[in-house]
């Protein structure tokens, strides 16, 4: 996906491996956008859940607690919209 969109866009898969809390810094693009593929997890004060889908708007650290053991998020972060002009 990195190289299909120039560098605007990076995907990947997250799994706890044994972690139930995974802490994630500002980010500094256009978002964060997230989908539970499977398990469930909470995000600030919201269980999720396989299905469900979040945005982190820019700037905004952001964690994820109580993870099951079979959970799997798709993480996908855009760069600034702007950083090309």
């Amino acid at each position: 996906m990195f190289a299909a969109t120039g560098g605007r866009c990076e995907v990947r898969t997250i799994r706890p491996a044994g972690a139930h809390k995974i802490e994630f810094g500002p980010h500094d693009g256009e978002l964060v956008f997230g989908f539970v593929l499977d398990g469930t997890a909470t995000l600030g004060g919201n269980r999720v859940g396989a299905k469900d889908s979040f945005v982190v708007p820019p700037g905004e650290p952001w964690a994820l607690r109580e993870m099951s053991g079979d959970f799997l998020l798709l993480h996908v972060t855009t760069a600034r919209l702007d950083a090309a002009a």
